[in-house]
């Protein structure tokens, strides 16, 4: 990955993490400089090893960025949290960040809107178990949450992000949703793909009191032609 200067004005995806933004650019330039040691390996699911390795490594950055030490505690944190997930995957983030590119090459492609030019960082790292401040109880308490356990699903990524106490709350989750348009089929896939409600004694009911037309069809993409005014 070649160096792209860094600019200090980045977009903000939420404003109740105005620090977000500059650690995230940190943790993947760090996670370019640790692959770059380790054969092109990630730093592995809640290890606690590598996630050493990776703070090091993030540490020499944050003299470059975070002179004045503005980002304090949270800065160890929040790399620690990057590296023990970042091999992860989360369905609902992908898609999100699917949809952002299409955008920005349409901007691109029609020149009728103004590409962005800079980094852009978006995060969901409110779904990651909180660690606790000191790093002696780090160990117990990724035992504790079922974060290093490893059943090869097809919820193996999004396991080795929340940890395997929350895949079963997902599973074990009811739901009732009212409306099956394109918010909602797209909603409906990232539940599915995350696993609500596939536990033996779980239900998600789905109710939605229109009719399919033929023009539904190009963004409510759980429906075929066969579902036609049904």
């Amino acid at each position: 990955m070649p160096k792209v200067k860094y600019d200090q004005n980045l977009l903000f995806s939420d404003f109740v993490k105005v620090d977000n933004p500059t650690l995230s650019h940190m943790a993947f330039e760090s996670l370019e400089d640790f692959r770059a040691q380790n054969q092109g390996a990630l730093p592995k699911s809640w290890d606690i090893a590598d996630a050493e390795k990776f703070l090091k490594i993030a540490r020499e950055y944050k003299q470059k960025y975070d002179e004045k030490d503005e980002l304090g505690k949270k800065f160890d944190n929040f790399m620690r949290s990057f590296a023990f997930t970042c091999a992860g995957q989360v369905a609902p983030l992908a898609a999100f960040i699917g949809g952002f590119v299409s955008q920005e090459a349409v901007k691109s492609m029609t020149n009728k809107f103004v590409p962005i030019t800079q980094f852009f960082y978006n995060d969901v790292t409110e779904i990651i178990p909180e660690l606790p401040e000191q790093q002696s109880e780090i160990e117990a308490f990724i035992k504790e949450q079922k974060l290093s356990e490893s059943t090869k699903d097809r919820y193996q990524g999004l396991r080795a992000v929340v940890g395997q106490s929350l895949i079963e709350k997902l599973s074990e989750s009811n739901m009732f949703m009212v409306g099956v348009g394109a918010i909602g089929c797209e909603l409906l896939k990232n539940f599915a793909m995350v696993g609500v409600a596939r536990a033996q004694n779980a239900k998600m009911t789905i109710t939605d009191p229109d009719v399919i037309e033929t023009s539904n069809l190009n963004r409510q993409f759980l429906f075929r032609e066969k579902h036609l005014r049904k």
